[in-house]
């Protein structure tokens, strides 16, 4: 998929695609609800006590989450998502890094849909 390009940042659908991909696969997202309702905030770029990078998910409250039973509902660590430099343009922090800044400044605010629906290329 990396060398047909439809996962990348060849364009703007498959760097999309490459978010959805690395979000779904490394955060253990399932449904297509999950998906839809991911904030651009719930995603928080932090750097370790090493000095490489991560995306954190933060779980906002939801339906099965509201916080009443906290032992049954949350996990025990946040997810994470690592920078790896030896993947060179496929580091999943240097991509998450260039879909943030090809989207609409208005759009990168902590309440904005993490996915948007790319312009058509003509």
């Amino acid at each position: 998929m990396w060398d047909k390009k439809a996962l990348g940042n060849a364009n703007p659908k498959s760097l999309q695609f490459t978010i959805f991909f690395l979000v779904g696969k490394c955060l253990g997202f399932r449904g297509r609800e999950s998906f839809r309702q991911i904030l651009v905030g719930d995603l928080e770029l932090r750097e370790d006590s090493c000095g490489r990078f991560y995306l954190e998910h933060s779980e906002r409250a939801t339906k099965t989450r509201d916080g009443t039973n906290v032992h049954h509902h949350c996990r025990d660590t946040a997810p994470r998502i690592y920078e790896d430099k030896t993947l060179g343009n496929r580091d999943p922090i240097i991509l998450y890094k260039e879909y943030m800044s090809r989207r609409p400044l208005t759009s990168n605010l902590g309440e904005s849909p993490l996915f948007l629906t790319p312009i058509p290329e003509n």
